[in-house]
């Protein structure tokens, strides 16, 4: 999505300047993830099911690969 003036977001431009654009993508989906998996079990009331963990654990390595040394 393009944000004031067709620049996009401004978060991202100031962030690929430190980050590649796919350690930004993990991250986005990890922050996410971290936010929406509580709301949807606390407010939501959905059942948290062992599928939930296996996609975290593998967010997880995402985040270790794309942001580890070398």
């Amino acid at each position: 999505m393009a944000g004031v003036g067709g620049r996009g977001v401004p978060a991202n431009r100031i962030g690929s300047t430190e980050l590649s654009l796919g350690q930004l993508t993990i991250l986005q989906e990890a922050i996410a993830l971290s936010a929406f998996v509580p709301f949807a079990v606390f407010s939501m009331r959905q059942p948290l099911k062992l599928d939930s963990l296996w996609a975290a654990l593998c967010i997880g390595g995402a985040v270790f690969f794309m942001f580890r040394a070398g």
